[in-house]
Parts: C-alpha cells; structure tokens; sequence
C-alpha cells in the first residue's frame, strides 16, 4: 500500500486546553478565609463580654423563683421548694414579704425533714413579721411541731412560754389568743393545750 492509501489515525494537536489561570480565584479564598477569622474573632469577644441586665431582667427572676417554689410544692418535692424559696427570697427586700417568704421557707423545710432549718426560718419570719402578725400563731404551731419531730420536748416548752410570755405580764394567762366563731381560746387553755402547764 501506498502512504496515500493509508488512513492517518493521529488527532490533531490542541493549542492550549488548560485553564487559564487568574488571580480572581485566589483573591475570593483570601477574603474566604479571612471572613472566617473575623466571625471567629467576634464570636470569642461575645463570649467573654459580662451579659447586660436589664431593669426588668431582676424582676422577672423573682417572679419566675417564686413561680417555681409553688409549683415544687404543690407536687410534694420539699426539697426543691426549699431551694426556690431560698433563690427567690434573694431578690426580696420589703420585710413583710421577706417574713412570709421566711414562713413558706420553714414550712418546706418542715414537710422536708429539715427541722433544725425550718425552727431557724420561723424564728426568722417571726422576727420580720412581729407578734401581731396574722401568722404569728401559725409560727408558734409549726416551731412546736418542729421540736416534737425532733424529740426535743423540754425546748418546746420553753419556746411556747417564751412566746406567750407566761409569767411576764400579770394576767398574761387570761388573755385570748384566738378566737373561733363565738368561742374564745386564752392563753392558759392554749397552754394547757401544749401540757405546759
């Protein structure tokens, strides 16, 4: 065969079939990158930046503390009760309402077996509230039930006399200490009540 008969079976030769290269692709990874460091940079100065508070930040705690004490008791879990209470009387200042919140502390404290804590928040709420108070009596039923919990008999004889003042004031004994419709309850038949005397 003759070299014109023979079919050629090479291709052709491309030019240049490579991309071109430019600088535009290598400038959108360095500004990539470095928006990357500059989300990460500010992410790190949030972090560490104290939160703000606002005005009604403290105010919505307090209700949220308290909120949750009620709850945690009306589900019979004491001990958490006791811990909101704590938390929420953190943020209370007006004395009455700390001496109420004091009472609720102590009769948790009481329902959760804490007797030597719920004494200590009911002489507490006593001291807040004063003997006038609606809860004064209340107070004196809960410390008395604390000591007779805790065994402590003779302690509890002494702390009711010494918070009906027996002795004190002539003619403490004959004073009412309640009264319950028409009927009305002195100190010596409270007193003989709690076998003092």
């Amino acid at each position: 065969m003759s070299e014109e008969k023979k079919p050629k079976f090479s291709l052709p030769e491309a030019e240049h079939l490579a991309p071109p290269r430019s600088n535009r692709g290598r400038g959108l990874s360095i500004l990539l990158v470095l928006l990357l460091l500059a989300v990460l940079v500010l992410q790190v100065i949030q972090l560490r930046r104290p939160a703000v508070s606002t005005p009604g930040k403290k105010e919505t705690a307090a209700v949220d503390w308290r909120r949750q004490a009620i709850r945690a008791q009306q589900r019979n879990l004491h001990r958490a009760a006791v811990e909101a209470w704590r938390k929420y009387l953190d943020t209370v200042t007006d004395r009455k309402e700390r001496g109420k919140v004091f009472y609720q502390l102590g009769v948790q404290q009481l329902r959760a077996g804490l007797y030597e804590d719920a004494v200590m928040s009911f002489w507490r709420a006593d001291d807040l509230l004063g003997a006038d108070d609606e809860l004064s009596s209340r107070i004196t039923d809960m410390i008395a039930e604390c000591f007779d919990r805790l065994g402590k008999y003779d302690e509890k004889d002494r702390e009711l006399r010494e918070r009906v003042g027996v002795g004190t004031e002539k003619g403490a004994a004959g004073k009412v200490a309640a009264e319950i419709g028409l009927e009305k309850i002195t100190l010596h038949d409270l007193l003989k009540s709690y076998k003092i005397l």
